[in-house]
């Protein structure tokens, strides 16, 4: 993801996320428990199967919003779900395009409908609880640490100067490109790239539970994707090769309008914490939102790391 395309999203007023690594030591307190969470809990480590999009389905819920999904093709991946107002919903991709299954539990059986991308119908789908998970679905599972607990961070632990340059080819010459990123618990975030007027996020709240996962997918659909996304990005190398995990994540919104409904603006602009930070100085990642269809190397989120340039106090 590059400036230009950043200055782009700014300018056209798309979905912002910043990902940050802060040298502030967080107090690592989870966060208090919603009816999602504890929703979600009772279903990690859980096994079902039924049938979905005209073929068989078997699930096993992880944490961390991770789920091993043997779909109607025979694809056994690694996906992600979450349940947001009691709905819950697992994403997968597969070659012929994104998947949606949308539903509800009721004591043993999850039933509800599926789409191709956001909205083209594909029918219902149902599963039932098994006893233990198909051995397929254990050998996907990943071997090594658990996805780390969401965190609810405190604003000022993302107080900072954040800055990156980039050589872009505007009008046919090569330029500078500067992208800036300043946080200030009292006063909110601003974001400015290159000549373009900043951005000023002055609303800085904990981000919504689902909110929080959409974060953590567009990660790991680019890790999915690594040779595409570091041939496009090679910034994100360290990233994108290394086990680094969004830790806690703040909603950045803008002072409320008139036009716009205030629900519209949740989980729009948000900054976040990795549980560990892949390079050598202290980075966010700003990621910037894709609102087509997902590409060859990121879906939802593009992404790239600004540095922390912050004056050392005496």
């Amino acid at each position: 993801m590059t400036a230009i395309k950043f200055r782009t999203l700014l300018e056209t007023a798309i979905v912002v996320i910043l990902v940050a690594t802060s040298p502030v030591v967080s107090s690592q307190v989870p966060t208090p428990m919603d009816p999602d969470e504890a929703a979600i809990n009772e279903l990690v480590g859980t096994a079902w199967s039924g049938t979905a999009l005209d073929g068989k389905l078997d699930v096993y819920f992880l944490d961390g919003g991770q789920v091993v999904v043997r779909d109607f093709e025979g694809e056994v991946k690694m996906r992600l779900w979450v349940i947001q107002d009691g709905k819950l919903r697992i994403t997968f991709i597969n070659p012929r395009g994104m998947y949606f299954l949308r539903g509800a539990r009721t004591n043993d059986s999850i039933s509800g409908t599926s789409t191709q991308g956001y909205s083209t119908p594909r029918g219902p789908w149902e599963v039932r609880r098994v006893a233990k998970p198909k051995p397929e679905l254990l050998a996907a599972t990943p071997p090594g640490r658990p996805a780390p607990l969401r965190v609810r961070a405190a604003p000022q632990e993302f107080n900072g100067v954040y800055e990156a340059e980039f050589v872009e080819e505007i009008r046919g010459t090569k330029q500078k490109v500067k992208l800036t990123v300043e946080c200030n618990a009292a006063k909110g975030c601003t974001v400015k790239a290159g000549s373009l007027p900043p951005s000023v996020y002055e609303r800085v709240s904990f981000l919504r539970y689902a909110e929080f996962y959409q974060a953590r997918f567009a990660l790991q659909y680019a890790k999915e994707r690594r040779e595409n996304a570091i041939q496009q990005a090679p910034e994100l190398a360290p990233l994108l090769n290394g086990d680094a995990q969004i830790e806690a994540c703040m909603d950045l919104r803008r002072a409320p309008r008139a036009d716009v409904p205030d629900e519209s603006t949740f989980g729009m602009n948000v900054l976040c914490r990795l549980d560990r930070n892949p390079w050598r100085e202290p980075a966010v990642l700003l990621m910037g939102a894709i609102l087509a269809n997902c590409g060859p190397a990121f879906c939802r989120f593009g992404m790239t790391p600004v540095f922390n340039k912050t004056p050392a106090r005496n």
